[in-house]
Order: structure tokens, then C-alpha cells, then sequence
């Protein structure tokens, strides 16, 4: 990660709209990362996640940021890496995501097609209140699906969503972290900008 390149952090005119939308109250959530901040906002308001993982995966090459407690971990190329993905779920039965990944953007929905059979979004997040994944796989007859549950259930979807990302990506630096995350690492929370 010693390379470095001009970022563009600025909000595409979609991304613009579904500012707009949240504003509005609209089903619509924003998770953002980059070498240094994550953040995760439903309707504008901030979420106070422990458990935060964020993965697009296109043409052979994963960029993931992920933070457990205060403990990150991430793949990017350069510094001025950024990934930041905007989850429409107003209609229930066909979520649909914008992705920006570093300036280039792709939508994806269960009626994307491509040429690439490798395309995956992978995203899960925990707080007090809920946890969440979601997964966006352009192989499946079915390319998207989001699980989000609100009581005891969490351990086990962090379960679920951590051996899934495990064998997406066989290399991801998180062994240690997830083999010594006990409930005390998950509710450990760095304050977050805004608080």
C-alpha cells in the first residue's frame, strides 16, 4: 500500500440521488470505506456498528475493508483506495446496489448480466440492535439476498457471514482477529466522527 493516486471521493449524480432518497426516509443504506474511516448510515442516520465488512469482488481482484472492534483490516492497491456502496431494498423482492469503487461505479440487481462470472458484493454489519449480510453474486439464478436479524440470532449469522467470507476469500488477513473475537471484541466500539 505504498503507491499512491489522485482520489475522487466526490458523490456521482446517482449517488447524489439516493442521498436525496435517504433524506426522505427512504429504505436506502450507505456503508463507505476507505484506508482510515468506515461508515455505515441508514436514512441518514449514523450506525454505531462493531462489526463491519465491506467486499467487491470484479474481474479477478477483491478490494475489502473490514473492522472488528477497533480491530481493521483491509485489501486496497493504493492509499487513496475507497469503496462505497449504497443498498436500495425499497422493493423487498429485488434489491439493488451502487457501487463505487474508486470513482468507477456498477449497479447490480437480481437482473444484472455480464461477461464476468466473478462479480460479488459481500457485505456484513453488526450493532447493538441488529446484524446484518448481504450478498450480491452474479452466478446465481438469484443474484442478491440480505439477512438481517435483531436478537440472540446475531452470534450465528456472524457465524454464517464469516465462514462464507472465509471461503470467498482464502488469503483475507482475519484469522486471528475472528479466532480470538469473543462478544467483548464485537461490542467493542471506537467512537465514531459525529458523536
Amino acid at each position: 500500500m505504498n503507491q499512491t493516486q489522485t482520489p475522487n471521493f466526490a458523490f456521482t449524480d446517482d449517488e447524489e440521488k439516493y442521498l436525496k432518497k435517504m433524506r426522505k426516509g427512504e429504505k436506502i443504506q450507505c456503508l463507505s470505506a476507505n484506508d482510515s474511516e468506515y461508515y455505515a448510515f441508514l436514512d441518514m442516520c449514523k450506525i454505531k456498528f462493531h462489526g463491519f465488512f465491506l467486499c467487491h469482488v470484479a474481474n479477478g481482484k477483491e478490494i475489502y475493508y473490514g473492522k472488528i472492534g477497533k480491530n481493521m483490516f483491509q485489501n486496497v492497491l493504493f492509499e487513496t483506495d475507497f469503496l462505497r456502496v449504497f443498498i436500495d431494498s425499497r422493493e423487498k423482492e429485488n434489491l439493488r446496489f451502487y457501487v463505487n469503487q474508486n470513482g468507477n461505479s456498477v449497479k447490480y440487481s437480481n437482473t444484472y448480466s455480464s461477461d464476468q462470472n466473478d462479480e460479488k458484493l459481500v457485505i456484513y454489519l453488526e450493532d447493538d440492535y441488529f446484524a446484518q449480510f448481504v450478498l450480491f453474486d452474479c452466478r446465481l439464478p438469484n443474484k442478491t439476498s440480505q439477512i438481517i436479524v435483531t436478537d440472540s440470532s446475531k452470534i450465528n449469522l456472524r457465524t454464517f457471514a464469516f465462514s462464507y467470507i472465509s471461503q470467498l476469500l482464502p488469503n483475507l488477513k482475519f484469522p486471528d482477529i475472528i479466532k480470538r473475537s469473543s462478544e467483548k471484541l464485537f461490542n467493542e466500539v471506537e467512537e465514531q466522527d459525529g458523536e
